[in-house]
């Protein structure tokens, strides 16, 4: 008996496909070199970790990986402001913006804010989340 639940493992295992094994991925355009240093980026890393700021990692389903940092709580606690420190899915350069505000018990409105390298941020993007 251990011996078939053995074989039928290892069977099972040989034709299990890996996590991703049919992904393909179309070549990348050379992007720009990256502007700073190691130097500052880990001088960047130390000045947010010791200044007890919060860090939001979004991983989307497209395959986006942005890194927020929340910059500032509206002084009724009704809206959060997060601001990208770094976008690893775009162009050096881009930047992003997130607000959510609470309008009532029942409803949030996120607002999505985007900026290619060199201009201001615009509106992306606004949801309207219900609670029903």
């Amino acid at each position: 008996m251990a011996v078939e639940r053995y074989a039928a493992n290892q069977h099972a295992t040989a034709m299990r496909q890996k996590r991703g094994g049919d992904a393909r991925f179309e070549p990348v355009e050379d992007q720009a070199v990256a502007t700073e240093s190691p130097e500052q980026l880990f001088e960047r890393e130390v000045t947010i970790r010791t200044s007890r700021k919060i860090v939001w990692r979004q991983f989307h389903s497209e395959g986006m990986v942005n890194e927020y940092v929340l910059e500032s709580v509206s002084a009724d606690g009704k809206s959060m402001e997060f601001i990208t420190r770094k976008i690893e899915s775009l162009p050096t350069g881009f930047r992003a913006r997130k607000v959510y505000r609470i309008v009532s018990q029942q409803e949030i409105v996120e607002t999505f804010w985007l900026a290619p390298p060199g201009k201001d941020l615009e509106l992306y993007a606004e949801a309207r989340l219900n609670r029903e």
